[in-house]
């Protein structure tokens, strides 16, 4: 049977199965808590039941805030409802911190993972956790996991610099016994959460760290057989050449220097690690000035970093478009369609458009005219028919974005290379322009590597009149809302 009743604050023991962190009463919303506890009392009574262990003491079930709070406040009594023990022991006790923790200070995200963690932990499935809170299954598995998680994981996403889905990627990524790599990610994803800026993106971290275990893996293992690692700038230096094909073993027998890169392989769409031999040239080429060894280098790393960040725009493209809720707003979309759509919606016939819109042809105007496609192989019309089956579930807003990347894939595909970027190229009108519309209609950042490269090409100068440049107000914007601001893009009416 509950009751009212004031306890000494010293008989209130701190619940063990507590999930809230630690409490600092220095900050702000603590001290006004403990004012108004000072000025006006508790208003709401702490929630307890006796001790099992410690008799004539009483166990915290809810109100840990208010009593450190009540503390602070220099109170050594404070209002309690007490209660019976409850019947489902620390089960009990995090179902009402959970529900508490709703309806008064909200948990944070590391508090509910701890929450849900501690109920898994005493038999709830996950199921029904999910059912109860009315979450997703998934969701609640992924949470719960973060308890467990690296101080460094824990932290990035308890300060939204990563989200469920990076969480998710990296337990993944764990679970799959890449220990190595883990730990990698794990340390570089703390690193980069603790910075004032730049862009977190956990897939290129994964990637990068990949990359670069396979290439100390492949260095080891070459080095083992006698190899001698060549000059960084080997490949440009005037002084060597590429090696005629032999193994491993036998190149370096001969004495000749390896080095490891990840070029870009366009079969295969991904930037694999390899060796390349080199042997002094018969013939040297007069050697370079260090203003050019410096071009060539910036331009070697840029171009092998470029691989790995058209991969994860790749990934980023594709779960744009397969998210039902992906993209940057529907206002954004709308826009996208309208602009694709409209040269086929304006060949209506002339009298409809003006019933829909009510601007009727004038006489005299010229009437519009209509086209018809052709047919396609029958396989490809077979295969077609369960692609549009399949694009008949989506929603507008995915079919649209999906429109919109088969309608610039050819562009983006040419930004995998660095000259791409060149900006007195006729064509960096239409590459300019995608770029805009990544931004502006999918809501990409341009990572690390793309802004050198904009800002490499932009030192060049261009003569096309698109030019690609970033005021330094820009730039300051960029920094405080991670993007990139370019030309003003025109929305149609």
């Amino acid at each position: 049977m509950a009751r009212l009743e004031d306890l000494q604050i010293e008989m209130i023991r701190v619940n063990p199965a507590n999930i809230r962190s630690e409490i600092d009463t220095s900050t702000d919303k603590m001290q006004r808590l403990a004012n108004e506890i000072k000025t006006v009392g508790l208003v709401e009574p702490l929630r307890v039941y006796p001790h099992p262990d410690i008799e004539g003491d009483y166990l915290l079930q809810d109100g840990h805030r208010r009593r450190l709070a009540a503390i602070a406040a220099g109170l050594s009594s404070v209002p309690c409802l007490v209660i019976d023990a409850p019947k489902r022991g620390t089960l009990e006790d995090i179902d009402v911190m959970m529900t508490t923790g709703r309806n008064h200070e909200q948990l944070n995200v590391l508090e509910e993972a701890r929450g849900f963690q501690a109920m898994l932990d005493l038999g709830l499935s996950e199921a029904t956790i999910a059912k109860k809170y009315k979450k997703p299954k998934s969701e609640i598995s992924v949470k719960a996991k973060l308890d467990a998680a690296p101080d460094d994981v824990k932290y990035a996403y308890g300060v939204g610099r990563m989200d469920l889905e990076d969480a998710k990627r990296l337990q993944d990524l764990e679970e799959a016994g890449a220990a190595d790599v883990y730990e990698r990610v794990v340390e570089r994803v703390g690193k980069i959460a603790r910075q004032p800026y730049g862009q977190l993106s956990v897939e290129r971290v994964i990637l990068e760290e990949e990359s670069a275990l396979q290439k100390k893996r492949l260095r080891e293992d070459v080095e083992a057989l006698g190899g001698r690692e060549a000059p960084s700038d080997v490949s440009y230096n005037g002084k060597y050449e590429v090696a005629p094909k032999l193994s491993d073993h036998e190149h370096a027998e001969v004495g000749d220097v390896f080095q490891v890169s990840a070029p870009y392989d366009h079969s295969t769409g991904q930037s694999t690690p390899s060796v390349v031999w080199y042997r002094k040239a018969k013939k040297a080429t007069p050697e370079m000035s260090e203003e050019e060894k410096a071009e060539k280098q910036r331009f070697r790393a840029l171009a092998g970093a470029l691989g790995i960040s058209f991969r994860v725009r790749r990934t980023f493209l594709a779960e744009q478009v397969s998210n039902p809720m992906g993209g940057v707003n529907q206002a954004t979309d709308q826009e996208m369609l309208f602009e694709l759509l409209w040269p086929d919606i304006s060949r209506l016939d002339d009298e409809m458009l003006g019933d829909i819109t009510g601007i009727h042809k004038p006489e005299g105007a010229d009437s519009g005219t209509s086209y018809g496609g052709g047919d396609g192989y029958r396989l490809r019309q077979e295969w077609l028919k369960k692609v549009q089956a399949r694009f008949a579930t989506f929603t507008w807003r995915q079919i649209v974005r999906a429109y919109a990347l088969y309608k610039n894939q050819d562009t983006d595909k040419q930004l995998r290379n660095v000259k791409n970027f060149d900006r007195s190229a006729y064509e960096w009108r239409t590459r300019k322009t995608w770029l805009d519309r990544l931004q502006h209609w999918f809501g990409y950042h341009l990572d690390q590597t793309e802004q050198d490269i904009l800002e490499h090409f932009k030192a060049k100068g261009g003569s096309s009149g698109s030019d690609y440049n970033m005021t330094e107000t820009e730039k300051t914007e960029y920094k405080e809302h991670g993007r990139v601001l370019g030309e003003d893009v025109e929305v149609l009416p």
